[in-house]
């Protein structure tokens, strides 16, 4: 019933529009105040994830609410009592698996019921905001192991739902990392600390990003949040995305997870993308029909946007294979680069369905430089926008940073170079070639066989007499 519970709901009030408040219905939802609502949207965007509330958060909102006499309070703060220890049995439980902590936070929980039993029916939990039943069913599926002959979680372990094994419980701090110009703040209790780090004098943040994922307390990190240089607003939301999207990673032994993005123009972008590398192509394309991956609300393809999580010993090996990119002016290869590197290893990226980041896609600022070419063996590449009409001529020399700008995004064909020795014995072994000089042959050929068709000047005069 439970897990069928906004059906059930909306069978009973078909309509599904909230109650008036001069209805007095439902009784739970009268009345509450701004820190009410705050953390019941708190916990419906935990609760809609799969993951757990931090219980820091929910005894700041203990603390806030100041609860006192239970004989004195109205019905609705009785009933948001009943909830925030429902939780916070849920969060201390999940985090120390010490049952005698969650049975102490389920009496008390069960004490303030019994108060707001005296005052109403039943019947309106069922229409209430608060997310009861869905805590009922959170806190009875995760501490019934024992009576289900299941091992029981010892302290620091919790159990994992998908296999009944213990495994370590998921443990801060989680470093945020950022380059750029936006100023803000980590709420506390969320085991995430910040990690700032100034631009170069050009403005670029590849260098300054590289330097700092080298640091020795990044080097030893177990989770690591690269924030996108690109950033254009920061929300009190992103903390606690970066948070759920690291206890993801822990959950499901994935690697890498990012988010949904909104550019600067206000348009929704999806990041999950296919990468196709090879004959020295490289391609970023949406996934036809639905993803190669998907867990719970994520779903797994082999990029993801540039604001992402890493489990650090991953991000060090990536690292490691870094170099500098002096034509790299605003740091977006970088994030092209960790893709590569990803995809090499074939690991997968996955993408969270949690509020989206305001920043620019790192696709739309690529550049397909000297060092990307040669590093990766690249020599046309499609970051997602379709090719231009007509398509572009190939570099032979490197551009400019400012010229290099002007040109991302987009495909991009680049030749490092016009001699085609090597190119052509592979060719006459049936060898895959590369792709310049497949085009340097595609427009040289034709032309010389269009020189040999035209009539030489004595042919031309002699079919004049002809004719004459």
């Amino acid at each position: 019933m439970i897990k069928h519970f906004r059906k059930m709901k909306n069978y009973l009030f078909p309509d599904a529009l909230p109650f008036p408040p001069t209805s007095g219905f439902p009784l739970p939802d009268l009345g509450m105040s701004s820190e009410d609502r705050a953390f019941c949207d708190l916990l419906h965007y935990h609760m809609n994830r799969g993951s757990v509330v931090p219980a820091e958060d929910v005894k700041h909102f203990l603390v806030q609410s100041d609860f006192g006499n239970l004989d004195a309070l109205p019905p609705a703060k009785l009933f948001a009592m009943v909830i925030a220890h429902l939780a916070l049995a849920y969060a201390l439980g999940s985090a120390t698996g010490r049952k005698d902590y969650v049975a102490q936070e389920l009496f008390v929980a069960d004490e303030a019921y019994r108060r707001y039993l005296k005052h109403t029916e039943r019947a309106h939990m069922f229409f209430t905001e608060w997310p009861f039943f869905l805590l009922l069913l959170k806190v009875a599926e995760a501490f019934s192991a024992e009576r289900r002959g299941e091992p029981s979680a010892q302290p620091n372990t919790i159990l994992e739902s998908s296999t009944s094994k213990v495994v370590p419980a998921f443990s801060p701090p989680i470093f945020v990392v950022y380059c750029g110009h936006l100023q803000f703040d980590l709420p506390s209790g969320l085991g995430l600390r910040k990690v700032l780090v100034e631009p170069e004098p050009s403005g670029g943040c590849r260098g300054a990003l590289l330097e700092a994922l080298r640091s020795p307390q990044i080097i030893r990190a177990a989770w690591v949040v690269v924030v996108s240089p690109f950033l254009q607003r920061w929300t009190s939301s992103h903390p606690h995305a970066f948070r759920s999207a690291a206890e993801f990673l822990h959950a499901t032994g994935a690697q890498v997870a990012g988010f949904p993005v909104v550019d600067a123009s206000g348009l929704w972008r999806w990041p999950v993308h296919r990468m196709r590398h090879e004959f020295w192509r490289l391609r970023y394309e949406p996934y036809p029909t639905g993803y190669s991956l998907v867990s719970g609300t994520c779903a797994g393809g082999d990029a993801t946007s540039a604001s992402r999580v890493y489990r650090g010993e991953l991000l060090r090996e990536l690292v490691g294979e870094l170099q500098p990119d002096a034509e790299d002016a605003t740091g977006a290869n970088l994030f092209v680069e960790l893709d590569l590197l990803a995809l090499r290893r074939r690991l997968p990226a996955y993408t969270c369905m949690h509020p989206p980041l305001h920043e620019d896609v790192y696709l739309d600022r690529a550049v397909l430089t000297r060092h990307l070419g040669e590093m990766h063996s690249v020599e046309v590449a499609d970051f997602g926008a379709p090719p231009p009409e007509p398509e572009p001529e190939p570099t032979h020399d490197a551009p400019a940073p400012a010229a290099a700008a002007a040109v991302a995004g987009g495909r991009q064909i680049r030749c490092g170079t016009t001699e085609f020795r090597d190119a052509y014995n592979n060719a006459q072994v049936g060898r895959a070639t590369r792709y310049c000089y497949r085009r340097h042959l595609q427009r040289v050929v034709p032309s010389q066989e269009m020189s040999k068709m035209e009539p030489s000047e004595g042919e031309r005069c002699s079919s004049l007499r002809f004719k004459s």
